[in-house]
């Protein structure tokens, strides 16, 4: 009878309003609504025939039914009071859904969003903030307990969140306490497809928005859930999908408008704790505040979570037709929305949402990940090992608009795919549990974790330990800060002892020195009595200070002296609230490692907390001492206390050096010391004995010092390079038991990224030829392969790509040129100016050949431009070896005497590729950027008006024996001879070309570059993919075999673009 009232409920409800079906607390599985098409089972007559929840429907409309309840069934006195409900509109009507059907018609399709999204009812009331009416619970406390204790559900029931299918996992069943783990937040990842005007990037006042995806994730149980808002123009009714995208929910709007006012209601409904796109401002959500706002919509104050006017009149009334809106309609408008300053767009989100947190996620992988290109592409392939492809917009355009029977499902798929990978980066990379443990660690809020600096941090937890003790700190102001004594102390930096060592160099270095050093001598802000001899009188650090003579008397016997002559009072006389802190922070660290060291294998979330939170203990510990000595933007710095911890330290580092210098027995050298290390040479030693003496060093200096002063074994290089200060490359040992060693590197070009990966590569595998063969000449053998494939051009454009940060308007006007990669990006923005980089972007260029005398300004160019099939450019690959490659190797084989120069020099010089100096541009045309091709015509010439003067040369040698030949003919005159085997050898390279691209082709295909469907051809220009350059590079060769075999009249020319 239950079943039969809650029936007779539904039919009650829908005869009053069937629009505001959607909107009610549901008693029954969120599916239910979306099988109500049938007919026959909406009119199902309460006669005592309960089918119950339907879960399959036939071809002949009939449906099957599971006969167990789909949630616990409520009370009589519940459904009187859900029955006693006001009907609410659905925050979606009124709109066409995808497939076609009207809103008024079937209530079933009025609220897609609202039936399939996981959060639409786990945040209270989310739907009734909108239309401001708040519905009570419908079940009471006792009631829920009663039904939950009395309701058992079996195997085969549809349960609810708690009663899941048992996880399948490679280490059995999990273990309770790993199961969860998440923060209660809700994600929505935003991206975004628009018009655009050609190879212009898309300009919030020209280009309409044609698609928005959003990503819907709770990261208790990581599900996520996507919606498609389409624009669609002259939508007709279909009852079918015409796209066939399966695993998102699509609504189709007929204008710009409905677009961002359902958008605006839906992202209410979910009600996101925080908002990610991958390039927030240019895109995702920031184009779509700048759109919305010249369209006189708010969006940005619309979806925030404060007060605001529900009303957003447009300030200048907008031409629906056009589309074009001038400049200055909404002007204000941003202005009102985006009211973040400068800092928070060159270091932030730059975009504020009352009540939401709003990430910037590729300048948060910027902290994460250390690589040269910082595309969603390139993040993807580090951190998650996948594939994605790169579509221009003008292509994406170009499928929308086929429309539906076509190729807008690839449009869909691509935007729909880029917001999932937003959220599953975050996933992969733990960030907001990780932060979330940083903000509880540090006590600030969560946002404050990822856009605030060491300072707050430090000084949140300072304060709070601070008042439990009856301080108060003051707060300088700028003028205070920059007029106290300047600092005076330097941490010891020896320069190394530069050479090659064979033998065993032991590394050992203090833990946290700095920490150390205000627990063991008590240094703080609450024990400085200031300097014996001040340089000014009745100052101490940025406040004004008189010692008292008195108090100095009495204390005599209970002072210590810093080697920079300040004086600070014991800790049986005042405990410091900066040792006392780190006490704190370093003990709690220990604990937290020991309990992960008890977690069982199952324990995974645990063991990231755990992770999380013992990382945020070591970070806060090491920058304390810069809180101290902050002389420019110091919150409260000190100059005395910052020069007592740094003397502290390098008295200690000093005297250890000195120990191990002049210890007897070991023999031992200290050729490097760095701030907290030091580097000890054990010449004519074993491996096994450097562990020994190591241990033994290490165990004698921590003895010699105050706790907690520690002095730690590290590891052991053997062999190694100390190059300079900072410098330094080794084969690794942590343990005697190691077979393997590490390869370990500091602050050179292996682990760089101001140079090419090419130095990179080179420089690494030159080092290990010569730690394992120790022979210099096996070395130049593989340095002169490399250089003979580099001049030779068979290489790939990848490995020579610079990457540098880009930061306009911090460059000074005398200078007499801006960086290379700046000048790059200028010369982008003379076309484009929505093509300015972010701050501190990583931009891409390449050095071409240029004329004599050419500056490096003057050779550097966009990568696509030297990519594009018929481009006149060509890599300076005398620029990336004298200039990049030999000063790195010279750097470090320098100090066994060689001379990377004269090994060059003595090089023979390979002769290159006929097909590499052919000019095929000329007569066949050229690649744009987006894949297309201009055909120029198989026999034209270019005119001799406007061209370069390297268009003139053409190749003197043969296609075929390479021999000298007169004018721009393929073939010589003995190789005509025999036509048969000239056409057998054009047409033996033309296969084995044509089937490298045809296999390139397939392997882009199964990531989604390739279409076949609207055009013939690979459309995805993504520059972190090395699939992208080889299939460029055999695009070129096969243009150049097929126009020399059109040339002799053997096939037509070959269409290398339909790969």
């Amino acid at each position: 009878m239950m079943h039969v009232l809650v029936w007779r409920a539904l039919q009650i409800v829908s005869n009053v309003d069937k629009s505001g079906l959607a909107d009610l607390l549901p008693f029954f599985n969120q599916n239910m609504e979306e099988n109500k098409q049938n007919e026959s089972f909406q009119d199902m007559e309460s006669t005592g025939d309960v089918l119950g929840v339907p879960t399959h429907f036939q071809n002949d409309g009939s449906a099957l039914y599971l006969l167990t309840h789909a949630l616990s069934p409520p009370s009589a006195g519940a459904v009187g009071h859900w029955l006693t409900q006001q009907s609410s509109s659905s925050i979606f009507s009124g709109y066409t859904n995808y497939d076609g059907v009207a809103a008024d018609k079937e209530e079933a399709h009025s609220s897609t969003l609202s039936r399939n999204s996981p959060t639409r009812f786990t945040k209270e009331n989310s739907a009734n903030k909108m239309h401001g009416d708040v519905m009570g619970s419908a079940l009471s406390y006792k009631e829920s307990k009663h039904l939950d204790e009395w309701h058992d559900f079996s195997q085969i029931s549809a349960g609810n969140e708690k009663d899941r299918l048992t996880p399948l996992s490679q280490i059995g069943f999990r273990d309770p306490a790993s199961i969860g783990g998440g923060q209660q937040l809700t994600i929505l990842s935003v991206e975004v497809l628009t018009e655009s005007r050609g190879e212009l990037r898309p300009d919030p006042r020209f280009d309409a928005i044609n698609a928005v995806s959003l990503a819907i994730e709770d990261d208790a149980d990581n599900t996520v859930d996507v919606h498609v808002f389409i624009r669609g123009n002259n939508v007709k009714s279909h009852r079918r999908n015409l796209d066939g995208i399966a695993g998102c929910n699509i609504n189709v709007f007929p204008e710009e408008k409905d677009v961002l006012n359902n958008l605006i209601s839906a992202i209410c409904s979910i009600d996101p704790d925080i908002l990610v796109g991958w390039e927030i401002q240019l895109g995702s959500l920031g184009f779509l505040a700048e759109r919305a706002a010249y369209l006189g919509i708010g969006l940005l104050k619309r979806i925030s979570r404060t007060p605001h006017e529900l009303n957003h009149p447009p300030k200048i009334p907008v031409d629906n037709s056009s589309q074009v809106l001038s400049e200055t309609s909404s002007a204000d408008d941003i202005i009102d929305d985006v009211s973040e300053n400068d800092w928070s767009h060159t270091h932030a989100s730059g975009i504020h949402v009352g009540g939401r947190i709003v990430l910037n996620l590729w300048r948060l992988m910027r902290a994460e990940v250390k690589l040269n290109n910082y595309s969603l592409e390139a993040v993807a392939d580090e951190v998650l090992r996948r594939k994605i492809p790169l579509i221009p917009s003008r292509i994406l355009n170009r499928w929308f608009a086929t429309g539906p029977g076509r190729g807008r499902h690839r449009c869909i798929e691509y935007i729909s795919n880029r917001a999932r990978i937003n959220l599953e980066i975050m996933n992969q990379m733990d960030l907001v549990n990780r932060t979330s443990e940083l903000a509880r660690v540090f006590g600030i809020d969560f946002f404050s974790v990822l856009s605030r600096g060491s300072q707050y941090r430090v000084e949140s937890m300072l304060l709070r330990l601070a008042h439990t003790q009856n301080y108060l700190a003051i707060s300088p102001g700028n003028q205070q800060v920059a007029s106290q004594p300047a600092m005076e102390c330097l941490p010891l930096v020896m320069e190394p002892e530069s050479a090659f060592y064979p033998d065993p160099v032991v590394v050992l270095d203090f833990q946290s020195l700095y920490p150390s050093m205000i627990i063991a001598y008590n240094l703080c802000y609450s024990t400085c009595l200031g300097k014996v001899f001040p340089s000014k009188s009745d100052v101490l650090g940025v406040s004004s200070y008189s010692a008292d003579p008195h108090t100095l008397v009495d204390l005599k016997n209970q002072l210590l002296l810093t080697p920079n002559g300040v004086l600070y009072v014991q800790p049986e006389i005042r405990k410091g609230v900066l040792p006392r802190l780190l006490e704190e922070i370093l003990s709690t660290r220990i604990m937290v490692k020991q309990a992960m060291k008890k977690l069982s294998p199952s324990q995974q979330v645990l063991h990231r907390i755990f992770n999380a939170r013992q990382l945020a203990l070591k970070l806060i510990a090491n920058v304390t001492y810069g809180y101290t000595a902050a002389g420019f933007s110091g919150r409260m710095p000190c100059a005395e206390l910052a020069d007592s911890i740094v003397q502290c330290g390098r008295r200690t580092l000093e005297t250890a050096i000195s120990f191990v210098n002049q210890h007897p027995l070991w023999k031992a050298r200290v050729v490097y010391g760095d701030t907290d290390s030091m580097f000890v040479l054990l010449k004519g030693r074993s491996r096994e004995e450097a562990f020994r003496i190591g241990k033994e060093i290490a165990s004698s200096i921590t003895a010699m010092n105050p706790d907690p002063v520690t002095l730690k074994f590290e590891k052991v290089y053997q062999p190694c390079f100390l190059l300079t200060k900072k410098r330094y490359v080794g084969y690794s040992y942590e343990s005697p038991e190691q077979n393997e060693p590490v390869f370990d590197a500091k602050g050179i070009e292996t682990v760089r990224r101001d140079t090419c990966p090419a130095v990179a590569k080179i420089l690494e595998r030159s080092i290990r030829i010569m730690f394992e063969e120790q022979d210099l000449t096996k070395v130049r053998t593989y340095l002169e392969r490399q250089w003979t494939h580099i001049l030779s051009g068979k290489v790939s454009i990848l490995d020579f790509i610079f990457a540098k940060e880009v930061r306009l308007g911090t460059y000074s006007a005398r200078a007499s040129t801006l960086p290379p990669a700046a000048i790059v990006a200028t010369k982008a923005m003379l076309s484009d100016p929505r093509a300015e980089p972010r701050y501190a972007e990583r931009v891409p260029y390449v050095v071409i050949h240029g004329e004599p005398g050419a500056r490096l300004a003057d050779m550097v160019i966009d990568p696509y431009g030297l990519l594009e099939v018929g481009s006149p450019y060509r890599l300076n690959e005398q620029y990336y070896i004298t200039k990049q490659i030999i000063p790195a190797l010279q750097r470090v084989f320098g100090l066994l005497g060689a001379d990377l120069n004269k090994w060059f020099n003595e090089m023979p010089r390979p002769i290159r590729s006929t097909l590499a100096k052919r000019q095929f541009a000329a007569a066949h045309g050229s690649f744009s950027r987006d894949g297309s091709f201009i055909r120029l015509g198989l026999n034209n010439k270019t005119s001799a008006k406007g061209g370069r003067i390297d268009t003139y040369y053409m190749s003197s040698h043969c296609s075929i024996c390479g021999d000298m030949i007169q004018g721009s003919e393929s073939f010589c005159n003995n190789c005509l001879k025999s036509e048969a085997v000239v056409a057998t050898v054009v047409a033996g390279r033309t296969s084995k070309l044509e089937r490298e691209i045809q296999h390139l082709a397939a392997i882009c295909g199964h990531c989604g570059g390739a279409d076949w469907i609207v055009e013939s051809g690979v459309k995805c220009i993504s520059l972190a993919c090395p699939v992208f350059y080889e299939r460029r590079k055999v695009q070129r060769e096969l243009v150049v075999v097929s126009e020399s075999a059109g040339e002799a009249g053997y096939y037509p020319f070959c269409c290398a673009e339909l790969f």
